[in-house]
């Protein structure tokens, strides 16, 4: 007992029986094929010598070391040399050789294990999308680490009293080379398509691949067994072939199926390489022409599936970029605002359809030079070129809510607010750009000046009716203390005190109505419009001054038909002259599926100059003498255009007074209205 107690709640620690089971297996199978391996290099040993051509046990070597290193295993670098030695002694080898051959093997493996253990976990991944680099260090692996195992072997052998010569040692180096690269190469050519890497690589067809084999066995026989003539060249083409059409797999196989055919015929006396030289010499000449065949074929696969990689990652990245592309395209081109793009030379790159709206650029295309639209500034002067937002923007000055006017290809004005900011590259640069966001604000500015011109006709109008009121009040606060006057002229300050009130009213009323014009959601329906007009008259009083005949019925929002019937019938009797007493005559008549409305009068009339303005918002066709604030017949206008009518004045009978004519539906033809302004 060791004094130390372990209590009942607490684990005790015990070895997973599953990791010496793989343990186990991993080395009791990689020392079997390390046996099979080496009985079969023995096959390979040149007649008179004991130099064997090809020694696939080295492969085999390595292969077994790095799967225990990725599966957590250790001891192979301890087995490993006690497999070779005993190996070495049952095929009736010398003590001392078969320790030179243990520790060349020693030495060899801990090499693959230190470098396994060096390099980060990432260089053996089969699934690196960098299979040139993995390449290149396994090549390099190879070279290092059968270097040091063949140097520590041919010391160990010198130490027994074996001088194997340089030509040898070369030999041993390039037949341990040749299997390390070729074995360990097929296994990860072999674990990346079991991986799903490489099928991703485009390969030739099953005729193809019978063609390459046949072709091939044809070539290397001529040229290793028939002739002796040094065309060991030719084979190499179809190492070419094999690697840059075959999958990798399928041209390892043929490389190494073609090492083994090479080997095997000069085994037997045949081929260019028999005959060069002493046997170790042959030996070198042929591990060096397997080596290259090998190498060759193990870079052209990896460039081939780095390529092939890489390409298929453009073409995602493609097809991301055009779909990102499409949708931004589509983004921009539902957007309200313009956007366009202008290069240094101050040609337009791209625009989208809002931009070229508000420009008018022909059929939609953009102009080759921005500065083909001139831009005037707020008070209509011309800008130069070099004083635009754009051409500010070009010299590296980000601009914002910049509002100008700009001569679109249709020559209309529009007023647009403009931001830019630079984009990409120096300042003046060719490959510089900016980007232009446009906002047309037209309406906004017309708004803003009707709004303007109403508060000043607003203020001009008012200022008349309210001195009045403020001037009779003061006289007849005056009378009534019995300051000055009598009781008649008291009553008379009084009317005109009343009459600038209602004067006041009735402006406040057109303002009311402006108001209601633009802004109610119309409800249509059947009007009686000969009731509609004989309200209108009632109410104001002017049943001896107006005439009405029988009416069709209309379809129309009666509130605002009989806001305008009450603007035109308070017109008609109003704007006449001085002694003249009003006489209105409204009448109608059906065209179809419209009713065309007349409202005749005897008054002033409208001068024919003026009858295309009088429409219009704060526009008035009469002097002075004649109070009002221009908006009644532009909220005529507006009330029958909301009924899909047209309105105009004319002369009245026999060139007297003035005629109103405008159309509104019938009733028989009920359509929706237009909506409210904006």
């Amino acid at each position: 007992m060791s004094g130390v107690a372990v209590g009942v709640d607490e684990p005790v620690p015990a070895r997973a029986p599953g990791r010496w089971r793989t343990a186990g297996l991993i080395h009791l199978g990689g020392a079997a094929a390390y046996v099979v391996a080496f009985l079969l290099g023995r096959l390979t040993t040149l007649e008179g010598t004991t130099l064997a051509l090809t020694w696939p046990a080295a492969g085999v070597v390595v292969l077994w070391l790095l799967l225990a290193e990725a599966r957590r295993v250790r001891g192979g670098v301890v087995l490993l040399p006690v497999v070779t030695g005993l190996v070495n002694l049952a095929a009736g080898g010398e003590i001392a050789v078969a320790v030179a051959f243990a520790a060349s093997n020693g030495a060899l493996g801990l090499t693959v294990v230190l470098a396994a253990r060096r390099l980060p976990p990432s260089f053996l991944d089969v699934r690196s999308p960098t299979p040139v680099t993995t390449g290149l260090g396994l090549i390099g692996a190879g070279l290092l680490a059968t270097a040091v195992g063949v140097a520590v072997g041919h010391l160990g052998l010198r130490l027994a009293g074996v001088d194997l010569g340089a030509a040898a040692t070369l030999a041993w180096w390039g037949r341990n080379f040749s299997a390390v690269v070729a074995l360990v190469a097929l296994a990860f050519l072999f674990l990346r398509r079991r991986a799903g890497v490489e099928h991703l690589v485009e390969s030739a067809s099953r005729r193809e691949h019978l063609l390459l084999f046949v072709t091939s066995l044809a070539v290397y026989a001529t040229v290793f067994a028939v002739m002796s003539l040094p065309l060991t060249f030719l084979p190499m083409m179809l190492t070419l072939w094999a690697g840059l059409r075959c999958t990798p797999g399928v041209a390892a196989l043929h490389s190494i199926a073609a090492g083994t055919f090479v080997v095997g015929l000069t085994l037997l006396g045949r081929g260019p390489f028999a005959g060069v030289g002493t046997p170790q010499e042959s030996a070198v000449v042929v591990q060096l022409y397997v080596a290259a065949l090998v190498v060759k074929v193990l870079l052209l696969v990896a460039l081939r599936s780095e390529r092939e990689a890489a390409t298929q990652q453009l073409e995602q990245e493609q097809e991301h970029a055009a779909r990102q592309a499409g949708l931004l395209q589509a983004a921009i081109g539902s957007v309200n605002e313009g956007l366009v793009v202008v290069s240094a030379r101050g040609e337009v790159v791209t625009a989208n359809t809002a931009a070229a709206r508000m420009l008018a650029w022909p059929d939609g295309a953009a102009p080759p030079l921005v500065e083909d639209f001139p831009a005037l500034g707020a008070d209509g002067s011309l800008l130069p070129w070099g004083e635009t937002p754009v051409a500010r923007g070009l010299r590296g000055e980000s601009v914002r809510g910049e509002q100008l006017i700009t001569v679109g290809a249709d020559g209309r004005r529009r007023w647009l607010s403009i931001d830019v900011e630079p984009l990409s590259g120096p300042v003046g640069q060719q490959d510089s750009q900016v980007v232009v966001v446009l906002r047309d604000v037209t309406g906004e500015r017309e708004r803003f000046e009707e709004l303007e011109s109403f508060a000043g006709t607003l203020a001009h109008d008012l200022r008349g009716p309210l001195a009045a009121v403020g001037n009779w009040s003061e006289l007849a606060q005056r009378m009534a203390r019995g300051d000055m006057g009598d009781e008649a002229m008291l009553e008379r300050a009084l009317d005109r005190l009343g009459a600038g009130v209602r004067q006041l009213d009735e402006m406040i009323d057109t303002m009311l109505h402006h108001a209601l014009t633009k802004e109610r959601e119309a409800h249509p329906e059947t009007v009686d419009l000969t009731a509609l007009v004989l309200d209108v008259v009632v109410a104001r009083g002017l049943e001896d001054s107006v005439v009405c005949d029988r009416l069709p019925p209309v379809a129309g929002d009666v509130v605002l038909l009989r806001q305008l019937v009450d603007n035109l019938v308070g017109n008609a009797v109003k704007f006449v002259a001085p002694g003249v007493r009003p006489r209105v005559r409204v009448s109608a008549v059906p065209h179809g599926d419209r009713v065309e409305i007349h409202v005749v009068d005897n008054g002033i009339g409208v001068a024919p100059e003026l009858r295309g303005r009088v429409f219009d918002r704060f526009e008035r066709g009469v002097g002075e003498e004649f109070p009002g604030t221009g908006l009644g017949l532009w909220l005529c206008r507006t009330i029958v255009e909301r009924h899909d009518g047209a309105i105009e004045i004319g002369d009245g009978p026999h060139g007297r007074g003035a005629c109103v004519r405008f159309d509104l539906p019938s009733a028989a033809e009920r359509s929706p209205l237009q909506p409210a302004l904006p």
